[in-house]
This record gives structure tokens, C-alpha cells and sequence, in this order.
């Protein structure tokens, strides 16, 4: 991005950006905004460019800067030559019902803003569930997402002194990697701890004291960014928390770097962002993560609904959860799903098909006829009941397993040849 204090003369209210995809780009733009606001009584401020890739860490802060100006009067008019960008909501950030919300087919590369605790519990569901469609992780990950972003979207409505955060979160499918950022502009981590027992000396200090066990401003356990900084670091994921003008970042080896003098709003408005990085197809050992601070026992709401505590069952009703039953990408989602469910709760699982009156043939296929091959005759029987499957489906459905079991077998035989 180019910035106006590179520029001979400060001569337009216009703020160009070639790229979304480090934090310093929003240091930048802040220093681009907060020269136009001293030099032009002008409001309308107007974004041009043609970003090539955006990020959380650089996204995400710059949605929250324009919120904050748009409060005090400023217009943004939004003339950047990017589809994506503008379909991630870019200078409007979504705010829905968390019913709209749970209505969403994917919430990744989307920013929205918050402002209750149901539409953090309702946001956090949703990116868990969609995850879980999506790949297959790790052993601990989904149960990591779920209480990171929980608790990080609640302390921005218990401890920021803003009345809203945002959040979004991007899937990096090649590395296999998941991001999230969350932002507020409320007064920073340094004055929220400095009127604790805390008293810390400065910015680096509130950010080394932020995620250290038992940190708090009274307000709660303290445990948050704590339990963040084990859980990133267990995965050996990225973190970084900015607040104010200081930074503090943790690298894939556990190492800690500061950086300091960054720019932020003003004294009212130091914001904080937290920006975390994690590598989804390694294993969390959440109970050694939380060994110090009375373990995780937690699960999310739409497992703990399938559940069956007197049999140990897990119910999986597929029409509950499928989006449809025509296409074989459905039944890849739900056959993901499925896999990390069972990897999340180690039951025995029920496949429910009741109410479904036709499937197609890809979609029995992708996820019946895989799901077998994928753990094994023995071991899927093992693990799965399948009940409530029609006569039509059951005769795709036992097509699709003769089909592809005859596949392995010349593949396995031509193999030995």
C-alpha cells in the first residue's frame, strides 16, 4: 500500500491499496486515515486499488478503523477492484440474528461484527460445524477452535470497553492451516489491566502479563488469552496480540518476539487485535493445554444434541445436517463430518435416514460406500448402525459398495502383478 506520508504533499482523500495480506498494511492505512482526517474537512474518503490476496491479520483491523471513523461521520466509498473482497463484507461488516446466522452454508472469508453472547455462541457453532465438513482434523483441533474463538469473541464483550467486536476467520486448504482474527477498538489491553493488581509497567508488559495463568481485571477467571497462548503453542500454530502501539508475536518454535511503536487510533482507542494461526492437521492435547487450570471437559452444542447418554450413542440424523442429498460434494461434507465426529467423541454412531426419500448416486457413493472403505469392513461395523434407509437407497447404496470394493480389488491385484 501506498502511504501519504511517502508522498511530497498531502494533495486527495483517497487511500489506494495494493495489498491485504500483512498487518502492516493496516498500520499503514491508519496512518493514511488519520493524515486525511487532520488535512481535509472532507468525510467522503474513497478506496481504490486492486489487492491481489487478503488476510485476517490485515483485513480485519481495517474493517474496525473504518467502523470507528464511520462513527464519528466519515463515509468510505469502496471503489477496489476485487469480487472477493467486497463479498467478504469488507467496509460493512455482517451483523445477523443467529438465526440468519446458523442459516449460513459457510461463514469462512467473512467479517462480522458481534455484540451479544448469542451471537458469539451462534458464531463460534457455525465455524466449527463448517470446519468440521470441510477436513478432517486432527485429533483435539476442533475442540481447540471451538474454545479459542468462544473465548476470545467473550472478552471483547467483557473486558475491551467496546460495545462490539469482529471477527474472521479464512481456510488455507493448501497448507492445510486455519486463521482467525478478532478485533476490537475499545481501550486496549495495558488500561484494562492497569486498574487490576496487575498495574503493568507498559504495553509489552500487559501483553507478557496477558498470557500468563490467572490474568484478570476482575471481571473473570483471567484464563483466556492464556489458555489461547497453550493451545496455539501445543498445535505449534502463530500467535499474535497487537494492543496500542505494542505487539507481541509467537512463531511456530514457541519463540516470542515484541514490536513496538505501531500505530493506533488514539488514547480512547487503542483497539486489540488477536490473530492466531493453526496447523489443522496437527493433534491438541487439550488436557495437557489445560493441565493447570482444571482441564477440558467441554464439547459443542450440536454433538452434545446427537448424544445419548444411556446407550453411549452418538444419533447422526442426515437430514439434519446434510444440505441437500443430489451431489457427491454433500456427501463429502457429511462423510467429514462424520469421520471427525467420530474422532471428537470416540462412540459408537447411529446413521439415521429418516425422512430422506431419495439420494443420488454420487452422493450414497461419497458417503456410504467411502466411509466403508475408509475404515474397513470390521472396523465400520464396528463403529456404525445405519437405520431408516429406504429400499431405493439401500439398493444404490449396495451397488456403490460392490462398485468400489470390486475397484480396490483390481487395483490391489494389478498392483501385485
Amino acid at each position: 500500500m501506498e502511504s501519504l506520508t511517502d508522498r511530497q504533499e498531502f494533495n486527495s482523500n483517497e487511500i489506494t491499496i495494493k495489498n491485504l495480506n500483512h498487518p502492516s498494511n493496516a498500520s499503514r492505512f491508519l496512518r493514511d486515515l488519520q493524515i486525511i482526517a487532520a488535512n481535509t474537512d472532507d468525510k467522503r474518503i474513497f478506496l481504490q486499488g486492486r489487492p491481489k490476496a487478503f488476510f485476517p491479520n490485515a483485513l480485519l483491523p481495517i474493517c474496525g478503523m473504518m467502523e470507528h471513523y464511520k462513527s464519528l461521520g466519515y463515509e468510505f466509498v469502496n471503489e477496489l477492484s476485487c469480487l472477493n473482497l467486497s463479498l467478504s463484507s469488507f467496509t460493512d461488516p455482517i451483523q445477523m440474528t443467529p438465526e440468519q446466522i446458523r442459516s449460513l452454508p459457510n461463514p469462512y472469508n467473512r467479517i462480522f461484527l458481534f455484540d451479544s453472547n448469542d451471537q458469539v455462541d451462534v458464531i463460534t457453532q457455525t465455524y466449527v460445524d463448517a470446519l468440521s465438513k470441510s477436513c478432517v482434523c486432527g485429533e483435539g483441533v476442533l475442540d481447540g477452535i471451538n474454545w479459542c474463538i468462544a473465548e476470545i469473541m467473550d472478552n471483547v464483550l467483557t473486558h475491551s470497553g467496546s460495545h462490539y467486536g469482529l471477527v474472521m476467520a479464512q481456510i488455507h486448504q493448501s497448507t492445510q492451516h486455519i486463521a482467525f482474527a478478532i478485533y476490537d477498538s475499545g481501550v486496549g489491553i495495558y488500561k484494562t489491566l492497569n486498574s487490576s493488581k496487575h498495574r503493568p509497567r507498559s504495553e509489552l508488559d500487559a501483553l507478557s502479563i496477558a498470557i500468563q495463568e490467572g490474568t484478570s481485571d476482575g471481571k473473570g477467571q483471567g484464563n483466556g488469552l492464556y489458555g489461547l497462548y497453550q493451545i496455539v503453542k501445543n498445535n505449534k500454530g502463530r500467535l499474535t496480540i497487537t494492543s496500542g502501539h505494542s505487539s507481541l508475536m509467537m512463531d511456530g518454535t514457541g519463540e516470542i518476539k515484541h514490536f513496538d511503536h505501531l500505530p493506533y487510533i488514539d488514547d480512547d482507542h487503542r483497539g486489540t487485535l488477536v490473530d492466531f494461526q493453526l496447523d489443522l492437521r496437527k493433534n491438541i492435547n487439550m488436557q495437557e493445554a489445560f493441565r493447570t487450570i482444571g482441564g477440558f471437559t467441554g464439547i459443542d452444542m450440536r454433538i452434545d444434541d446427537m448424544l445419548s447418554e444411556e446407550d453411549e450413542l452418538v444419533h447422526y440424523r442426515i437430514l439434519e445436517v446434510a444440505q441437500g442429498t443430489a451431489t457427491r460434494q454433500s456427501g463429502f461434507e457429511l462423510r467429514t463430518d462424520i469421520k471427525n465426529t467420530f474422532e471428537r467423541t470416540k462412540r459408537r454412531i447411529i446413521l439415521d435416514f429418516e425422512g430422506i426419500q431419495n439420494v443420488s448416486s454420487s452422493f450414497i457413493d461419497e458417503l456410504i460406500a467411502k466411509l466403508v472403505l475408509d475404515f474397513g469392513f470390521v472396523t465400520f461395523n464396528q463403529i456404525f448402525t445405519i437405520i431408516n434407509m429406504n429400499q431405493d437407497i439401500c439398493y444404490l447404496c449396495n451397488r456403490s459398495l460392490y462398485m468400489r470394493v470390486h475397484e480396490e480389488w483390481q487395483a490391489c491385484t494389478s498392483g501385485k502383478q
